[in-house]
């Protein structure tokens, strides 16, 4: 395509394409809209690359791209070769998924497929997972959804731009709606603002986008895990939004004891979204039970499930046995009071130790993001929390917005912060935490060089608390904080030309949000103009550090060729003791075939002698049996000759008797 050079071809390709585009559509082809479609094409893909979101394309367009995809050129070589396939946002449907299982498995080197919003159900998962069962190159699925328009930004030129496209390496997208993830990580991506054409109408397109989400139920659900469970490829699954607790309890049923089985066999997937999928207490605490044990996880998310309080005990025992996770989203779950139960598992009573024993309970020692916002954990919860805190050290990421905490609980976490150096990012916005937790993260932010991110959004936040934050901040010059909101509070404008006066000084925050107080407009331009200043400064500072790391390298390089050379001489001397027991084998092997010789030879004499020996015995044998032979014939001779001689002795005796009488 673009890549190849062939505009022919691709102009070929792009009017075939948009006469099938219609024919879904049932409108007439124009020659304005095939040009329009056209240039898109010539944008968009490549000879590897085939980005076609929000295009309209329906069964009969996906029949065709498979026709065009399978092409081979005279020399029976493919004319191309695709590894990423964007249909985002488009109108295949359970219909549309045949043609598409198709072109599947007729591109073996196709890494990446997307299907967001294709109106895709049941039927056609069930199709999809024949598919993925003996599929074994494909590496990202997306066939997540979203129920508003919030990614797709309709361009000047009257086509939209979507910001879901294929996303990382290795995922699998499934969501049906979309929601504010937090910090769950995106499976799907983005795809930089690809193009759509200009030749499809913009509210059509945006109208059906709109109606066009995936609606995946219990029982085909159940067929993807069983099919995915042998699947070697795919590393992400992600069945956000589909109502898989839909259906017959049965069902549901098998559709947990499914999932369990795949995160117990399947070793290549990392990524596991089942946010908002109606699991319920029951479905989480499965989960969480079946994943305790998995050494490949690296991120769950069970956001807005409704797990209720009585799935605390599972999450805490999937945090104690667990040794891979590393991100855990449990938004919007309503946790309450169990969520001090989780916290527990979180807990170090000592320094961990590699590997751990069995039934260890020294804490968590893999888990670095949490997002528990919208829980209702209140203080007890934050104050389970801020003792975790105070000892675990791989937490780098904690969200605990939309928690009814107030100002006991933040006054447990911000005190805890003063013995943490590895948390990151803290979030506490939307709780009624007012002023003394600020104090206390102000006067933490002195010594405080770990913490980056801080949101207090909503946090009923006043002047002094405000002014004694920002002065903290502004005046530390070895604090690391980068991003700071405080919107929505109660900061008056002259807080606001303190708070201004006092950032000024700070070079290291390049984000800082006071929108929605009373700050007047000057004031937020320059700080807005300091945040820009700061990134700047922060950016020439790069070839900088890069400059005195090239020196350093430079120093490291000499080390390494002293260190080369120290290798080849202790190389060279292995070479030679290498050829010397070479030598030492050869003439070894030498010897044994001599012997080997030998030894055959003295053998073979061994049996020859044999050979005579037997022979000769042979002959003894049949001169023995003559013998015998001739020694019965002699004796029956001999006792024939004996009785004769009796007879004639007895003979003669009565002859001489008889003369005798004469």
């Amino acid at each position: 395509m673009a890549a190849s050079n062939n505009l022919a071809l691709v102009s070929a390709w792009a009017d075939v394409l948009y006469e099938a585009i219609c024919k879904d559509v049932e409108e007439k082809p124009t020659v304005k809209g095939a040009a329009a479609f056209r240039d898109c094409v010539l944008e968009q893909c490549t000879d590897k690359v085939v980005v076609l979101p929000a295009c309209r394309i329906g069964p009969q367009a996906c029949s065709a791209l498979l026709k065009l995809l399978k092409a081979k050129d005279s020399a029976n070589v493919a004319t191309f070769a695709v590894r990423r396939l964007d249909l985002s946002h488009n109108a295949l449907s359970d219909e549309g998924v045949i043609p598409l299982s198709q072109l599947i498995r007729a591109l073996p080197g196709l890494k990446q497929l997307c299907l967001q919003n294709n109106a895709i159900g049941n039927e056609g998962v069930v199709e999809l997972s024949k598919t993925l069962a003996s599929n074994s190159s494909l590496q990202i699925l997306d066939l997540s959804s979203v129920d508003h328009l919030a990614n797709l930004n309709i361009n000047s030129s009257g086509g939209p731009n979507s910001a879901a496209a294929a996303g990382s390496s290795s995922a699998i997208g499934l969501g049906g709606s979309s929601s504010a993830a937090g910090n769950v990580p995106s499976v799907s991506g983005a795809t930089g603002g690809s193009n759509v054409s200009p030749a499809l109408n913009a509210s059509n397109t945006a109208n059906m986008v709109a109606s066009k989400r995936n609606n995946i139920e219990a029982k085909s659900a159940t067929q993807l895990a069983a099919a995915l469970t042998a699947n070697r490829s795919l590393s992400a699954l992600s069945l956000k939004g589909n109502p898989l607790g839909k259906g017959s309890p049965a069902a549901f049923a098998k559709l947990l004891e499914t999932l369990a089985f795949l995160l117990q066999r399947n070793k290549a997937l990392t990524y596991l979204d089942l946010e908002n999928t109606s699991l319920g207490s029951k479905g989480c605490s499965a989960l969480c039970a079946a994943a305790a044990s998995n050494r490949s996880l690296r991120t769950l998310s069970l956001a807005r499930n409704g797990a209720g309080p009585d799935a605390g005990k599972a999450v805490q025992s999937l945090l104690s046995e667990n040794e891979s996770l590393i991100a855990l989203h449990l938004e919007g779950n309503n946790l309450g009071r169990s969520f001090a139960a989780v916290c527990s598992a979180l807990c170090w009573s000592a320094p961990p130790t590699f590997p751990r024993p069995a039934g260890s309970i020294d804490g968590n020692c893999s888990l670095i993001i949490l997002d528990v916002a919208g829980n209702d954990i209140g203080d007890d919860g934050a104050e389970a929390l801020a003792e975790a805190l105070s000892t675990n050290r791989t937490l780098t990421s904690v969200n605990v917005a939309r928690n009814n905490i107030t100002e006991k609980g933040a006054l447990a976490i911000a005190r805890a912060l003063s013995g943490n150096a590895v948390l990151s990012s803290l979030n506490l916005s939307s709780n009624s935490i007012k002023n003394p937790p600020v104090v206390a993260l102000a006067e933490c932010m002195v010594t405080n060089g770990s913490l980056i991110s801080l949101d207090l959004c909503s946090c009923k936040i006043t002047d002094d608390a405000a002014v004694a934050l920002v002065t903290a901040v502004g005046h530390n010059e070895r604090a690391a904080l980068r991003k700071l909101r405080i919107r929505d509070n109660y900061i008056s404008a002259g807080a606001g030309e303190l708070m201004a006066d006092a950032l000024y000084r700070n070079k290291s925050l390049t984000v800082a949000d006071l929108r929605g107080n009373q700050i007047d407009h000057v004031r937020l331009t320059k700080i807005k103009a300091m945040c820009q200043r700061n990134l700047s400064e922060l950016r020439q500072a790069e070839p900088r550090r890069l400059r005195k790391e090239i020196a350093r390298l430079k120093g490291e390089q000499v080390k390494l060729r002293r260190a080369e050379r120290t290798l080849r001489q202790q190389q060279q001397q292995i070479d030679a003791t290498k050829q010397k027991i070479a030598n030492i084998q050869q003439e070894q092997a030498e010897f044994m075939r001599g012997q080997q010789r030998r030894r055959a030879e003295i053998q073979s004499q061994i049996d020859a002698e044999q050979a005579s020996i037997d022979q000769a015995r042979s002959k003894l044998e049949e001169k023995r049996r003559e013998l015998a032979t001739s020694e019965q014939s002699y004796a029956a001779r001999i006792a024939d000759l004996q009785e004769t001689l009796n007879k004639e002795t007895e003979a003669r005796k009565a002859v001489e008797k008889d003369l005798a009488k004469v």
